[in-house]
């Protein structure tokens, strides 16, 4: 009742392709807006690129911050999943800048390796397991016991 209530004062559409995670919910978002990736990649697919302009089109508004966190799937060393979540958010991260939203207002995470959307056994590729979660937070700034990486424009490749 209350997000409805807020979503309506504000009158944002919701987050197109966000499935209904139950959450941290936000004041600006119904849910966290979430990008997919194919296996083993970290490019951004054009079919995602709706849900990135939805919400950079929130998170460039001032007074907002974003956290980017970027998960694997149950493939591959925790390490490796590790980098390749981070390299994920980065990516998100990157197209939301380029979008207009501030590179000062994103804090970047690598989630943690059992993290599973869709609860697979160890060795199974799942899409939905292989994600970056955008979350916006109205505010002044990022909160400071907020733990993540300070986004850095990602070198050219």
């Amino acid at each position: 009742m209350l997000i409805a209530a807020l979503l309506a004062a504000t009158s944002l559409p919701p987050i197109k392709n966000c499935p209904g995670k139950q959450g941290w919910i936000e004041a600006s978002l119904p849910c966290p807006a979430m990008i997919f990736f194919d296996s083993g990649s970290e490019e951004v697919r054009r079919d995602w690129e709706p849900a990135i302009d939805d919400a950079a089109r929130v998170a460039a508004r001032p007074g907002h911050w974003v956290i980017v966190t970027g998960y694997s799937d149950a493939t591959g060393s925790a390490e490796g999943n590790r980098r390749i979540s981070l390299r994920r958010a980065r990516a998100v991260a990157d197209a939301l800048v380029t979008k207009g939203v501030p590179g000062s207002a994103i804090l970047l995470r690598a989630g943690e390796p059992g993290d599973l959307l869709v609860p697979t056994p160890a060795g199974v590729r799942e899409i939905q397991n292989r994600r970056v979660e955008i979350f916006i937070r109205p505010g002044p700034g990022i909160d400071q016991g907020t733990v993540g990486t300070p986004y850095a424009r990602s070198p050219a490749r």
